[in-house]
């Protein structure tokens, strides 16, 4: 091939993949952003889920790897491959976070059961930045697992007061049990 146009060749191709980069770099910073709103859903979905957090650690785990993996065979030639490889990491871990657990709920068996369980502990998480009270928690045991239920506001100060909780839960897709309705009963 001729030098001339080789160098021509070769600055279409950078230019080409200029434009590559930056729209990828855009589909990428939106995912982010997508992917870490739909984080704080499934921390959410989490608190009315009975589920191990092991299992969630996991799959967040596989998520970041795919993640990873796939960005560096994807933008191997890219500079700025750390930012990306870190960016569609958290993509994936997103994914494999919120994905199950969505589906488990929006998929959950229609026959709802209601039990009572005893409270073993209670307590107040920290209070956040936007939060205007120190959320209430109540952990019941509920076989195999120890759950942590938070309660809205108005309980802030009374959640000692309580000594059970009725739960009215279902059957979710995965097979992981889903709050439908938790009341605290003195």
């Amino acid at each position: 091939m001729n030098i001339k146009v080789q160098k021509k060749f070769n600055v279409i191709l950078s230019k080409g993949s200029t434009k590559r980069t930056k729209t990828w770099d855009t589909i990428i910073k939106i995912l982010f952003f997508v992917f870490l709103f739909l984080i704080l859903i499934g921390i959410y979905i989490y608190r009315r889920t009975l589920i191990e957090s092991y299992l969630l650690w996991r799959l967040s785990f596989i998520g970041v790897a795919i993640g990873a993996i796939l960005s560096f065979i994807l933008f191997s030639d890219y500079k700025e491959l750390f930012s990306t490889i870190l960016f569609c990491s958290i993509i994936g871990a997103g994914l494999f976070y919120f994905a199950p657990l969505i589906l488990n709920r929006v998929f959950a068996d229609e026959k709802v059961k209601n039990e009572t369980f005893e409270i073993i502990s209670t307590g107040n998480l920290g209070r956040g930045r936007s939060s205007r009270c120190r959320s209430p928690y109540a952990i019941i045991n509920f076989p195999p697992i120890k759950k942590e239920l938070v309660f809205p506001c108005v309980y802030e100060k009374t959640i000692g007061n309580f000594k059970k909780v009725r739960l009215e839960y279902s059957e979710g897709l995965f097979g992981f049990t889903v709050v439908r309705k938790q009341t605290l009963i003195e």
